[in-house]
């Protein structure tokens, strides 16, 4: 016996399929993004972690794509791979272009946070600085 594509479910696995396929592949409006990865270093975490606590605050509040975390110097190597823009504490601007070779065969743009930005723990501007160097301005 020969069923037709109507019967037995097909049609509502078809039409579950091209709903979830909507849901997740449209996107809303020409200038949507993806989510920007942005990595930021400090000596042990504490004050880039307020940052960016801060950071992922205003980036919600505008409906800007960002993820923003705060790890250790120690810890850049697990996570390099799997970001956007590295963002260094200014202690560690002596050290960028160390950070800039490990990021190059991934395409991570590192440069160090502005005194203006990590001294006044402003989020709204470390957010823009990261839009602007992941290029998604």
């Amino acid at each position: 016996m020969r069923l037709s594509w109507c019967e037995g479910g097909l049609v509502e696995a078809f039409l579950r399929f091209l709903l979830y396929w909507l849901h997740h592949n449209i996107r809303k409006g020409s200038e949507a993004m993806e989510t920007i990865r942005v990595l930021l270093c400090c000596g042990a975490g504490f004050s880039s972690g307020l940052l960016a606590q801060q950071s992922r605050k205003y980036a919600k509040k505008n409906g800007i794509p960002v993820t923003v975390d705060a790890r250790s110097e120690s810890q850049v190597s697990a996570y390099i791979q799997k970001i956007d823009v590295l963002l260094l504490g200014p202690h560690y601007a002596n050290e960028v272009e160390h950070f800039r070779q490990a990021g190059a065969p991934y395409n991570v743009a590192v440069d160090v946070i502005p005194e203006e930005i990590y001294g006044m723990v402003d989020g709204k501007g470390l957010v823009e600085l990261a839009v602007k160097m992941a290029g998604r301005q």
